[in-house]
């Protein structure tokens, strides 16, 4: 919010509460392509290390985040050039929040997924990080314990 105290962005003018949902939804959409990009690399016999795993999903996602957020934050910066001095703010607010998003998944999301992944070789709880006992258990049991139907 500092940003827009030092360009002079009317405050009143500018709510995060409508920018939430755009957000939301390209943060959500990255994740998910994220998350795709490495489960398909997990199908693939020669890729079994973390590294070689993280450099597959970010080499097949790391393209279609990156024009997914650069389009929208284009589109958010022509909406800058209105008129309406509360729709420029929200465009240039939002704009920026699109930003800071896509620098999250590219760098932090990727190490969320290697730590659950380390996490769910050694089988620990999603939640209390405990090492859980696999034996002849549900898929249920694994998914809700372990993250993973597999044992």
């Amino acid at each position: 919010m500092w940003y827009f105290c030092w360009v002079s962005v009317e405050a009143a003018l500018c709510r995060a509460e409508l920018t939430f949902s755009p957000l939301a939804g390209v943060g959500v959409d990255d994740m998910f392509i994220m998350v795709s990009s490495w489960e398909q690399s997990s199908s693939k016999a020669d890729k079994s290390d973390t590294k070689s795993r993280l450099a597959e999903t970010y080499s097949e996602a790391a393209l279609s985040v990156t024009i997914t957020t650069l389009t929208d934050v284009l589109a958010f910066c022509i909406g800058t050039w209105t008129a309406f001095p509360s729709v420029r703010s929200f465009c240039l607010y939002t704009g920026t929040s699109f930003v800071f998003c896509y620098v999250y998944v590219i760098t932090f999301f990727g190490a969320v997924i290697a730590l659950n992944h380390k996490r769910v070789k050694e089988n620990r709880h999603w939640l209390t990080c405990v090492q859980v006992k696999v034996g002849k258990k549900s898929c249920l049991y694994n998914a809700c314990c372990l993250g993973s139907c597999s044992s």
